[in-house]
């Protein structure tokens, strides 16, 4: 009796381990359909943790940019501040330019982050409109080097780890991956559980109709903005609680620090930006750079000795753009209008409505 339960016990043992495997080889070898066609909603933006982790719901964000003939804007903290105020928002509701607008952005998100999600969706971003901003900000001494804190907030382990063969290949492992990597080990059976379980997520939902519903991140489209009037003096209505003398804004004049921040010589910037560009070239991105300002008036007025240095910047950057016929948006400018910042790094409302039309006027010429 003991040896035909023993018997029946192994049985189903095999089975179980046999159904374990059957289910985990469907989720490796399984894709998770990504619909270009039936989604008319262009999503706005997406959560940072589907970024992050290369969900399908990040890469439906981006099909349906695509399927919109849409653009996808990213940015660091100057383009994630004001909510729909800012450039990205602007466009959307005051202007017509024949596409609309899409956007990722936070503090220290900056080329390089962009990296593995780049590479690990090469199908999915070619022929993707991109308009990346950038600054002489980046330069400075607090952000022109490798933070861990960053990538750790924007990356995960697994995505850099499978980009790595290809930032070899580029030369950007070293600077870019290896410090994230190097302090960990990263077994192959993590990558696979993370792989599965979006996948096992998938299925699940779609073999018993399961649905969670849609976040307000998620669910936001960037052509559901009401296309609204504005007349000048709305316009300088944006420069109201700023100080246009000081360029910055009442609030921030009561923290003042008197000094301007300094420019590092490091060319880890550099690097992200040239491999960067590389990268969008190299899956066939339609890449434009929105060429942003510093707070100049601010620097000549606290810091002027280094002031120099912020301006070699922005003509470096000029002489990339051209020399590598990048197309790009020229702003810099703004870098000595008033009531063009609230603070030492981050513009004003009232220069991301100069900003916006000015990308406006370059996608109605070349949409």
């Amino acid at each position: 009796m003991r040896n035909k339960e023993s018997r029946l016990y192994r049985r189903i043992g095999v089975i179980v381990l046999i159904s374990a495997v059957v289910v985990m080889l469907i989720g490796f070898f399984y894709e998770i359909p990504v619909d270009t066609e039936a989604n008319d909603c262009q999503q706005y933006t997406c959560q940072g943790i589907d970024v992050k982790e290369n969900s399908a719901a990040f890469k439906q964000f981006i099909s349906t940019i695509r399927k919109n003939n849409g653009v996808l804007v990213l940015g660091s903290s100057e383009t994630n501040a004001f909510g729909d105020y800012n450039y990205q928002g602007l466009l959307n509701r005051y202007f017509e330019c024949g596409v609309d607008f899409s956007y990722l952005a936070g503090a220290g998100r900056t080329a390089h982050i962009y990296f593995p999600t780049l590479i690990n969706n090469k199908e999915l971003f070619k022929g993707v409109k991109i308009l990346y901003f950038i600054n002489p900000t980046y330069w400075r001494e607090s952000l022109n080097y490798y933070r861990k804190d960053y990538t750790e907030r924007y990356n995960s382990k697994l995505e850099v780890f499978e980009a790595r063969e290809v930032l070899r290949e580029l030369k950007l492992y070293d600077d870019f991956a290896a410090p994230f990597l190097n302090d960990s080990i990263i077994p192959l059976m993590g990558m696979y559980i993370n792989r599965w379980r979006d996948k096992f997520v998938y299925l699940n939902d779609l073999l018993f109709n399961v649905r969670e519903e849609e976040s307000e991140v998620q669910s936001k489209c960037a052509g559901d903005f009401i296309k609204e009037s504005i007349d000048s003096s709305d316009i300088k209505g944006l420069m109201k609680e700023l100080d246009p003398e000081s360029n910055i804004s009442l609030a921030f004049k009561e923290k003042d620090p008197k000094e301007f921040v300094k420019i590092s010589d490091s060319d880890f910037q550099w690097k992200a930006l040239k491999g960067f560009k590389t990268i969008c070239n190299d899956i066939g991105v339609e890449l434009v750079f929105v060429l942003g300002p510093y707070n100049g008036l601010y620097c000549r007025n606290n810091s002027p000795e280094l002031c120099e240095k912020h301006d070699e910047v922005l003509r470096m950057l000029k002489s990339y753009l051209n020399d590598s016929g990048s197309e790009y948006i020229d702003c810099s400018d703004l870098s000595y209008e008033k009531g063009s910042f609230i603070d030492l790094q981050h513009h004003s409302k009232y220069a991301a409505w100069i900003m916006a039309s000015r990308i406006s006027t370059y996608y109605e010429k070349n949409n």
